[in-house]
């Protein structure tokens, strides 16, 4: 029948039709979808429209490319406060590992190389440092914050998961739902003193961190590396003390550029101390970029020294339970659920109660410098 090989006809020239594109000029062929796509784009599954970010034959796409291009360049850099990072939802709305090539950044990364100054965690060298430092009984800390070792889930996170991962060391209740029925700390249930979004943009400062620790159920001392409040041997000290506990961790705020390696500011807790190579091993929580590596103590109170955003040193933290007793606390955050008859004579308590329990930390810790500014003076 003519009128039925006509619309065969039809059909068949509807399906291998070629979508237009502004110019053939200088096009090949990808073979596995049979659309032309052009060589000025690096996708080889782009379907070459002319939405294509790679595109520079129009304006329009010449700004979307230079957009695309201060993007990669804030990638270059760490996780580290104050920089004005891309978030992971902002780089990929539909979730990560998305297929839609509009949502492919133009320039992508998978780790990174670690310097010359450190000794990854997982070869012969470091491997041994590790069994060396365990029969020296200084890697005692390990276990259980590889209990709850985890991948930061955004690249200004670094001070948040790796107090997730003290936290949850330190066995504290969080009082709060994570999923389901399960009471677990995530580094999005930390956002009582800064909130999550100028976080995710910026990153998170030493004090805020400190802060996020108390107010979450741990009991929290800080130094500065300004030679002052510390130096290298108290440093020295005071990771040796908490690599050999397991209810006691540190965090160390450092800057990557002093230990050579890329980005600035970073977090992250300190998991062993070796003491005849005089090395400290960090738990990277930017597994997507660095491993677990061995650095040497002198050149990480290096990198504490170094001055953060704010104009003062870096410095590192000590964290325990609040209740000190080694049982298992509750974090000081909880839901208030407001029942009939409740006023303000019982907000008006409830004030007061944090209010002498705030006095009461504040009285401990001025007790504690003054005795130890007495034993210094002895």
């Amino acid at each position: 029948c003519p009128e039925a090989t006509m619309r065969r006809a039809r059909s068949l020239q509807r399906l291998t039709r070629i979508p237009r594109v502004r110019s053939f000029a200088d096009t090949r062929i990808n073979p596995t979808r049979r659309v032309r796509v052009p060589s000025t784009c690096a996708n080889e599954r782009c379907e070459a429209k002319e939405i294509c970010p790679s595109s520079a034959h129009t304006e329009r796409n010449a700004k979307k490319r230079k957009a695309m291009e201060e993007e990669r360049a804030l990638m270059e850099h760490d996780d580290g406060v104050g920089r004005g990072l891309p978030s992971v939802s902002s780089l990929f709305p539909y979730g990560p590992g998305s297929t839609d090539p509009k949502e492919w950044p133009l320039r992508s990364f998978y780790r990174r190389e670690l310097p010359s100054s450190c000794v990854k965690f997982s070869s012969k060298e470091g491997i041994t440092l590790f069994q060396e430092s365990l029969a020296q009984g200084t890697a005692a800390a390990y276990f259980p914050l590889a209990e709850q070792f985890r991948t930061q889930d955004e690249p200004a996170f670094c001070g948040l998961s790796t107090l997730t991962m003290v936290l949850n060391s330190l066995a504290i209740d969080p009082g709060r739902i994570w999923k389901g029925g399960w009471r677990w700390f995530s580094e999005e249930m930390l956002d009582c003193c800064e909130s999550l979004e100028k976080i995710r943009k910026q990153g998170i400062s030493f004090e805020k961190l400190a802060c996020l620790a108390s107010c979450n159920g741990a009991d929290v001392d800080t130094w500065r590396a300004d030679g002052k409040q510390t130096n290298e041997k108290m440093f020295r000290e005071a990771v040796i003390e908490a690599c050999k506990d397991t209810d006691r961790f540190l965090i160390a705020s450092y800057s990557r550029s002093a230990l050579g390696q890329t980005g600035e500011g970073h977090f992250s807790p300190v998991a062993a101390y070796h003491k005849d190579k005089d090395m400290v091993l960090i738990m990277d929580t930017a597994r997507f970029k660095y491993p677990p590596h061995w650095v040497s103590l002198p050149l990480l109170y290096e990198a504490m020294v170094k001055e953060d955003p704010t104009g003062m040193p870096r410095g590192y933290m000590s964290l325990v339970r609040a209740s000190g007793d080694g049982n298992p606390t509750s974090s000081v955050l909880f839901v208030l659920t407001l029942r009939e008859g409740f006023d303000e004579t019982a907000l008006r308590s409830i004030r007061r109660f944090f209010a002498n329990v705030k006095l009461a930390k504040e009285t401990k810790k001025a007790l504690a410098e003054k005795n130890q500014q007495q034993q210094q003076q002895q």
